[in-house]
């Protein structure tokens, strides 16, 4: 499928496998008109990667490994949330942040408060909103810039 978006700012059209497409049946919290996405991982821009609209495209949100900033990050998902994942003993779930990327990039923050957690093998996503005070809503990035250094680059 070719997706559109304008994540560098130009519109452009990119292929996605239909394994990257996703739905997040209650969206995300301020687009919940927006429940199907598409998760776009090219090995130039790694470790990051964008959550496009399939809806607008104006709507991405670059995103991060979470681990890769805080490696003792740890939360525990709902029953809800396993539910509506249909997460199950055998999968794996994929867990990103969602960044802040302002004017000066050396600013970049990570949302480590609300996770987004993908189900690759059901192909559904959602951004839980953790309840406790362990993770901050702004975690400074450029702090753990070496461990953003694509992995062929170490």
């Amino acid at each position: 499928m070719d997706v559109q978006t304008t994540r560098f700012g130009v519109p452009e059209t990119v292929p996605v496998e239909d394994e990257a497409l996703l739905v997040f049946p209650h969206g995300l919290p301020g687009f919940e008109s927006h429940v199907h996405f598409a998760l776009l991982e090219e090995p130039a821009y790694l470790p990051f990667c964008w959550l496009q609209s399939l809806h607008d495209p104006d709507v991405a949100f670059i995103m991060l490994d979470p681990f890769l900033l805080r490696p003792d990050y740890d939360f525990e998902l709902s029953p809800a949330d396993v539910a509506l994942l249909q997460l199950d003993e055998h999968t794996v779930p994929r867990v990103f942040c969602i960044l802040v990327v302002p004017g000066d990039v050396r600013q970049m923050t990570a949302n480590l408060k609300a996770p987004v957690v993908l189900n690759p093998r059901r192909r559904l996503g959602k951004q839980v909103i953790l309840t406790d005070d362990r993770y901050p809503l702004r975690h400074p990035v450029l702090a753990a810039q070496d461990a953003l250094q694509p992995l062929g680059a170490r």
